[in-house]
């Protein structure tokens, strides 16, 4: 919108295919938020982020498809910025889930539990996490693009790492500037 006019109200809704009802996800009282990211989970639940407008929380939402019920997964919070992402990966049927945060002060890959929330870290360090470019449950494994890796390089060349999803056996896939 334009300075001093009204924000756009927002709304979500899932549709019966069957009976073509459409049912509004409720989403709490207060409407003044961006809804930044909505997927459905392999049980199909839906997972729906959604930001403050003043974009210092990120919540991670889950909602039950029949009842409506919503569960607060998962709260990011900084005095002065969240940034979106959209490495939100199920695992196990829906039961965890890879997300990415820089709740350490760099982009890196978590392990968080669906019904917990318990969250534990994949990757640390002090370089970034791009983007998840696969994850492999057969392996126990996420390939991912990290930027700020080796020391000796360019902080933006972009390399690309495998990790296990319990965060042990980290190889580097690549080496050259790049």
């Amino acid at each position: 919108p334009f300075a001093g006019t009204a924000n756009a109200v927002v709304e979500l809704f899932l549709l019966d295919q069957a009976s073509g009802e459409a049912r509004e996800v409720p989403l709490g009282a207060d409407k003044d938020f961006y809804l930044a990211r909505v997927d459905f989970s392999p049980d199909g639940t839906l997972a729906v982020q959604k930001q403050a407008r003043d974009q210092q929380v990120l919540e991670l939402i889950f909602v039950d498809p029949q009842s409506l019920r919503e569960t607060v997964v998962l709260r990011e919070q900084h005095t002065r910025w969240v940034n979106l992402q959209s490495d939100l990966r199920f695992l196990d049927g829906g039961a965890r889930f890879i997300w990415a945060s820089e709740r350490s002060g760099f982009n890196h890959l978590y392990r968080v539990d669906a019904e917990s929330g318990e969250t534990t870290p994949v990757t640390q360090g002090e370089w970034l996490v791009r983007r998840v470019l696969d994850v492999d449950e057969d392996t126990q494994q996420i390939r991912f693009a990290a930027m700020g890796v080796h020391p000796d390089q360019d902080p933006y060349h972009v390399h690309v790492g495998r990790i296990g999803f319990d965060g042990e056996g980290l190889v580097w896939l690549t080496e050259g500037d790049g």
